[in-house]
């Protein structure tokens, strides 16, 4: 498709499947238009919506909800302002940052992508600041703090923490076995397996397929 390929900055597009080179610009699922054009607002991006992403999809990280009363809407816009100096206030102001110091240092490595997924360099004439920080890798209350750089460095860090994989494994048993809650032995046995480098997804689909979980039901 010539369109999504333009919206891409992809060459080498034709009228059949054909397989091309992203690029550097794209990879994976962090810098695909659907997921970030879904967690963001109509008119901006989102930190929030793209940082809680992360937490709750890809962490598998439980958030609690806002504090009754708190005033919960996005900055305003203003045409002066990059998207992470008018979020900045809430991970600075006490009643927010108990929570937004989780999310949104994440949210604000995904700024290379618009609010419908284009990507850019710039925001209002100002240079985009890629730079994120990932608080809690393993529990959302630890103190730890990973810095990197872009949706390409928050990637890394996923694909390679015990983490990310614990989660891969449990949002996939959700998928394939459509329980809410997927059977805690399965999980452990596809994290083990992953952790080991062995792993990769034809073996996570016979490792779910095969499972006790998926085979029975009491």
């Amino acid at each position: 498709n010539t369109a999504l390929a333009q919206f891409y900055g992809l060459s080498g597009a034709s009228s059949s499947f054909t397989k091309i080179n992203a690029g550097s610009r794209r990879g994976g699922v962090l810098d695909m238009a659907a997921v970030l054009g879904s967690h963001a607002q109509f008119n901006q991006t989102s930190p929030i919506k793209r940082g809680k992403f992360v937490r709750e999809r890809l962490l598998c990280q439980e958030l609690p909800p806002p504090p009754p009363g708190l005033n919960a809407k996005p900055p305003p816009l203003d045409p002066s302002k990059p998207t992470r100096e008018r979020f900045a206030a809430h991970t600075s102001d006490p009643s927010c940052q108990n929570c937004h110091q989780f999310i949104d240092p994440i949210g604000f490595s995904f700024e290379r992508y618009d609010g419908i997924g284009a990507y850019r360099t710039t925001e209002n004439g100002i240079f985009v600041d890629e730079s994120g920080s990932l608080r809690g890798l393993a529990n959302r209350t630890d103190t730890d703090v990973t810095d990197y750089s872009g949706t390409q460095g928050l990637a890394q860090i996923l694909a390679t923490s015990t983490s990310g994989s614990a989660c891969l494994a449990k949002q996939f048993e959700v998928y394939v076995t459509g329980a809410a809650h997927p059977d805690a032995c399965t999980v452990q046995n596809v994290v083990s397996r992953w952790s080991n480098k062995a792993y990769a997804l034809p073996e996570l689909w016979l490792e779910a397929v095969s499972s006790d979980s998926f085979l029975k039901r009491n």
